[in-house]
């Protein structure tokens, strides 16, 4: 599971991620990205419908959870880069 914000309301969405995909559930939308592993802590998922990559970093652990940074992939010279940063939590 995991919390994300929209403007100022709080919401929380879960994933299941494999070995190649990741299934998202978020505000009753079911999304589904490829996985390209990067090493043991990073990888690239990338949208199947859109193709758009987020690079994810995981940063810390525990035995419940890890805390990660992402963002784009792909640089775009006319965008400041932003990274932000996000614990996912292990359920049942």
């Amino acid at each position: 599971m995991f919390n994300y914000k929209v403007g100022d309301t709080l919401k929380t969405g879960r994933f299941v991620r494999g070995e190649k995909f990741s299934i998202d559930y978020y505000d009753n939308v079911i999304d589904s990205a490829s996985i390209r592993w990067i090493n043991e802590c990073e990888f690239i998922l990338q949208d199947l419908k859109s193709k758009m990559g987020i690079h994810y970093k995981i940063i810390k652990t525990t035995d419940s959870s890890y805390t990660f940074e992402y963002k784009n992939a792909v640089k775009d010279p006319n965008k400041k880069l932003i990274v932000k940063t996000g614990t996912a939590y292990k359920t049942n």
